[in-house]
């Protein structure tokens, strides 16, 4: 199932949060309805202005129109009244979601977890200058669209890490270090491969090579994020 609770930072503090055109979607409801069930909800203006935030979305039309973003509390205040199988196997979807959204929200205030975001970030640069270089390697070796290694790597490392590319601010530590793991890889090949005048197709089969010979010796790597 897609990733239905996401981060929002709302006056400084991050808060697990879905939104009210993601659970008409879910819950095959019309989207002014669920609106509607919002406003008419029989709670105090204390806890709606707490748990259901004013937003805006566009359309594939590009209008705007409006949408809530909810909290945990209000999501189940909400999904009380939806019933049925199928609804409570989703009431029990976004529950699991919120509750590892807000494990993630914990764990990214902790030391460790930034020091592992500055070194994925860090690592990831280096990649990217490392690239840079491969894709003029690439170009001298007559590859027509060499630019487009820079999507080919990010997915090669988001596959093998089990992330899609809007979930990679939502990674917890171990995947973090993962990351710098399977960049340090690849960029250790593309100097090698590189430095022994390897063809530019090839070279990028032996760093897919790399990458998976790597999934099977790291444990974490062989399964995503619960």
């Amino acid at each position: 199932m897609t990733s239905l609770v996401m981060i929002k930072k709302v006056k400084n503090e991050e808060l697990a949060m879905t939104t009210s055109n993601d659970i008409s979607e879910m819950f095959d409801k019309r989207h002014d309805n669920v609106l509607s069930s919002i406003k008419n909800l029989e709670c105090s203006d204390e806890f709606r202005l707490l748990n259901f935030k004013e937003s805006n979305y566009k359309n594939s039309q590009g209008k705007t129109y409006l949408e809530y973003l909810i909290t945990k509390d209000g999501f189940v205040f909400l999904a009380f009244g939806f019933s049925g199988k199928k609804a409570a196997a989703f009431k029990e979807e976004y529950i699991k979601q919120f509750n590892k959204m807000e494990s993630l929200i914990k764990e990214r205030q902790t030391q460790e977890w930034q020091q592992a975001r500055l070194q994925s970030k860090n690592f990831n640069k280096e990649l990217t200058d490392e690239i840079k270089v491969f894709i003029e390697y690439a170009t001298e070796q007559g590859s027509k669209s060499p630019k487009m290694y820079y999507v080919h790597f990010a997915k090669l490392i988001n596959k093998a890490l089990g992330i899609s590319s809007n979930e990679i601010d939502l990674t917890n530590q171990i995947t973090l270090r993962n990351k710098a793991i399977l960049i340090e890889v690849i960029e250790k090949e593309l100097v090698e491969n590189m430095k022994n005048t390897v063809f530019y197709k090839e070279i990028f089969k032996n760093c897919k090579i790399k990458v998976e010979q790597l999934i099977n010796f790291i444990p974490s790597l062989n399964k995503k994020e619960d």
